[in-house]
């Protein structure tokens, strides 16, 4: 409307005795979404709106209006019909991919029989950290519990090894708590999409949020105590 209200119903100042009128960068962005329109009802664009009888742009040599329109709208994009149909383009995993309508981005699916890896390789992850993660637990609670039972053995420069341990105790905990919950209550969004997919954002989910927070604050404790 601004468009065609500028071509047909220009603007006049009487500084200027000329009508200023609309700029070719408008014309081509409104051609580029309403052409389109018009082929459909058999309609070719109007040779009076050709868009190289108006200015390129507005500077001192020639006057116009470039208005809403000039910037590029992007197109809505549209729905797929069925999960998956926009996320060929992640790969040869694509199925293992779903399209979430929210983001408009292609989301991993989440749990053990989904996502990128076997659900034996990560059953066996799961075995491994809980190794890990008890056997720093009882190794760092050990050293603190030594600590809290006579704190004056501990003095400087030996004591940032129990603020060591006391990170990597909790640090541990983190991934007990996790392997303890289990992998989807923790990493999984059953409301995002038709399927679980892998939580994109945190905040969503309280025991993903307190996890990383656990993890992120005690591991860069411990690396600062190091």
């Amino acid at each position: 409307q601004f468009f065609l209200c500028s071509v047909y119903v220009p603007m006049c100042t009487e500084k200027i005795n000329i009508p200023i009128g609309p700029c070719g960068g408008m014309c081509l962005s409104v051609k580029r979404r309403c052409e389109p329109v018009l082929k459909e009802f058999g309609f070719a664009w109007p040779e009076s709106l050709n868009c190289s009888k108006f200015p390129p742009q507005n500077d001192h040599n020639h006057m116009c209006m470039e208005g809403p329109g000039d910037e590029e709208v992007p197109l809505p994009h549209k729905t797929p019909l069925q999960p998956g149909e926009e996320c060929h383009s992640v790969g040869t995993n694509s199925d293992q991919y779903i399209w979430v309508k929210r983001s408009l981005n292609c989301v991993l699916k989440c749990g053990y029989d989904a996502g990128l890896y076997s659900r034996s390789a990560k059953e066996f992850t799961d075995i491994w950290m809980a190794v890990w993660a008890s056997l720093c637990f009882i190794s760092t609670a050990f050293t603190v519990l030594t600590f809290l039972i006579d704190s004056s053995r501990f003095s400087y420069p030996e004591r940032p090894i129990i603020f060591l341990s006391m990170c990597y105790n909790i640090y541990s905990i983190a991934y007990i708590v996790r392997l303890t919950v289990g992998r989807e209550r923790i990493s999984c969004d059953f409301e995002e999409a038709a399927e679980p997919v892998l939580i994109q954002e945190g905040l969503k989910n309280t025991g993903c949020a307190i996890i990383f927070l656990l993890m992120y604050f005690f591991g860069m404790a411990s690396s600062i105590w190091w």
